[in-house]
């Protein structure tokens, strides 16, 4: 129906939704790889960023890295909007999509990447330790350098330790492969 009806009848919301259902069943049909080549058209992208809230946003970045789809036009689009997109997301959003970006290998955010570790106090106090675990992925993946990030982190590590197990040892390899040191 989006072939025919153009993706705005589905609305960003509802895009959204699709995909991560798509993603966690990872389907790749014919018809949901068209699906994905729209998203990738500049038209689609910048009407994503420029009108979904940001939880759609990190949503959409989510399932794409799930669907290993490197979807240049809208992670550029997003990049450009990055003040925007931090400022207003909270923790999870921001950090899911620095995720999305180190699963796919996208090093070119830069300004998202600046823009997270500026913000990192916030991300580091307010975040859930699964979102830090992402960003200090995504660091260790790409080699990013964020040194706000890593010294909130540092600063917030106990508090971090009280989350679920799984995801303290993911948060533990990270910043061991960063020659960094999770406290005990």
């Amino acid at each position: 129906r989006v072939e025919n009806e153009g993706y705005e009848w589905l609305g960003n919301l509802q895009m959204g939704r699709v995909l991560q259902q798509i993603a966690r069943m990872h389907l790749r049909t014919p018809s949901i790889n068209r699906l994905l080549d729209v998203i990738q058209e500049e038209k689609c992208s910048k009407w994503l960023v420029d009108e979904a809230q940001t939880q759609t946003i990190a949503n959409i970045a989510w399932a794409l890295s799930r669907l290993d789809c490197h979807a240049d036009i809208f992670f550029k689009e997003l990049d450009q909007q990055a003040d925007w997109f931090v400022s207003e997301g909270n923790a999870q959003d921001i950090a899911t999509v620095v995720y999305a970006c180190g699963v796919l290998r996208i090093k070119y955010c830069k300004n998202l990447f600046h823009m997270t570790d500026k913000n990192a106090q916030y991300i580091c106090e307010k975040g859930p330790p699964i979102a830090i675990c992402r960003i200090l992925s995504t660091c260790s993946r790409l080699k990013l350098r964020l040194p706000n990030f890593f010294r909130h982190f540092d600063r917030n590590a106990v508090r971090l330790k009280r989350g679920q197990p799984e995801d303290m040892a993911k948060c533990a390899m990270a910043s061991g492969s960063l020659g960094k040191r999770f406290p005990n």
